[in-house]
């Protein structure tokens, strides 16, 4: 008898938890249908609810829904609910074919931004080698010219020591 009133507050305190994790996701799910209309991803489009997200916010974790109690009556209530809410969002893992000329647009515009800027960044390259090389030639020009500009001040300054007047006091 022992053993059946221990089973019997086991299955109370069962009941109770599993009442409890109802009553989180329930008011998990009516927080989701209260601002589903407001959830978008970046792109604008809606979006998709999931399971996690319903455990999130409830509270539970997502395990909870593959436990023996929760299996066969939370885990369809919640498939359920995603599926009456996903649908409404208008969300699908397809997009409809506007939207994918939207993206395919927005895919083109991106790489022929990208192969202008690789053709600027190519040019900007060979600028740079052709600077670099006219250095180099204007920096040999300098050394030849500085060369020279001394040998002449070398031939000034002998000639100036050769034929300096005599000062006469």
């Amino acid at each position: 008898m022992v053993e059946g009133a221990g089973s019997n507050v086991l299955l109370k305190a069962n009941e109770r938890a599993h009442k409890e994790v109802l009553e989180r996701l329930a008011r998990a799910m009516d927080s989701i249908r209260a601002d589903v209309a407001t959830r978008t991803k970046a792109d604008g489009s809606p979006a998709r609810i999931s399971a996690a997200e319903i455990c999130r916010r409830a509270g539970v974790h997502v395990k909870t829904l593959n436990n023996r109690n929760h299996r066969e009556t939370t885990r369809r209530m919640v498939r359920q609910f995603l599926k009456e809410v996903n649908s409404t969002t208008g969300s699908s893992k397809r997009l409809p074919k506007r939207r994918v000329d939207e993206k395919n647009t927005i895919i083109a515009d991106w790489k022929a931004s990208y192969s202008r800027m690789a053709y600027h960044y190519d040019l900007c390259v060979l600028e740079r080698d052709k600077l670099a090389r006219r250095i180099i030639e204007l920096e040999e020009q300098n050394e030849k010219l500085t060369s020279r500009n001394r040998e002449l001040e070398d031939r000034l300054g002998n000639v100036l020591t050769l034929h300096r007047p005599n000062k006469r006091s």
